[in-house]
């Protein structure tokens, strides 16, 4: 499977050869998931993510999923080129439509990442005296009271590196005596709720956060293909072999067994393709 640049020169030859767009004619020549799909590939990555965004924001309700899986996934410098864009296309920034589509701590925690609070850290520069100062503050702001103080969880979810949180999850460990990821299930709901544990997943490796919503996104009652085919389109030339590794570890079956039971004919071909399924 070519990657984007190669799919864009493709795109270009295919415009200037025969005067006309590509992605126009396949347009009016696909159809239903496999279309859907197959534009998703010849969408520049930075713009799907952007489209992504807004789509979560338009119509009825908010797809709070599309905006935690693209908005803690990104690095900063991609983050970046995300608001440039959202501003060239909608021309509104990024934040002032999030500001108007949420609410709440969940609203903060996402404006935060978007402003690029969080610090870039790495592993062997993490502060072990600082996290296990944070594990304290996030005991004594969940667990260790009644009630809960999601200010105090913002501050650290959302600010701290992730290597420094997957350090700060192990010491939560020794002092609780179960994972991290069983106190926010306890002591929060809702968006807060997900987002937290979608930070949780990005400190214990991107891999995971994926492999998570993969599972999600295909079981219960139907399969939410819209988010399936973002997932697989925008990891699928990153770390889509780290994800299947991560989700037969988690869940004991293959993803390709999982897309195959989960979808059919030319649609199942190319996500198989995508993933190397073959």
């Amino acid at each position: 499977m070519c990657n984007y640049k190669q799919r864009e020169e493709m795109m270009l030859t295919y415009n200037k050869k025969y005067s006309k767009a590509m992605v126009s004619d396949l347009a009016s020549d696909l159809s239903f998931r496999y279309k859907d799909t197959a534009m998703a590939l010849l969408t520049e990555p930075v713009l799907y993510d952007v489209k992504e965004l807004c789509k979560a924001m338009k119509g009825l309700g908010t797809d709070e999923t599309t905006f935690i899986e693209i908005i803690f996934s990104r690095d900063v410098e991609r983050m970046e080129a995300i608001k440039q864009r959202y501003f060239i296309e909608y021309e509104v920034s990024l934040e002032e439509d999030i500001s108007g589509d949420c609410s709440g701590h969940f609203r903060h925690l996402l404006l935060s990442q978007v402003k690029g609070a969080r610090e870039g850290t790495r592993k062997e520069d993490v502060d072990l005296g600082l996290a296990q100062q944070d594990a304290n503050s996030l005991y004594k702001a969940g667990e260790g009271k009644l009630g809960t103080d999601e200010e105090a969880f913002n501050a650290v979810l959302a600010g701290r590196s992730f290597p420094h949180l997957f350090q700060v999850m192990k010491f939560c460990r020794e002092k609780i005596g179960h994972d991290f990821e069983h106190a926010i299930r306890s002591e929060t709901s809702g968006n807060l709720r997900d987002a937290y544990l979608a930070i949780a997943a990005m400190a214990r490796g991107t891999p995971t956060l994926f492999a998570q919503h993969l599972y999600k996104y295909t079981k219960g009652l139907g399969t939410n293909d819209s988010n399936l085919i973002r997932v697989i389109v925008s990891r699928c030339e990153i770390d889509m072999v780290q994800i299947k590794e991560e989700y037969f570890k988690l869940y004991g079956q293959t993803l390709v067994d999982c897309i195959k039971g989960d979808t059919s004919g030319d649609y199942r071909k190319l996500l198989l393709a995508l993933i190397g399924g073959h």
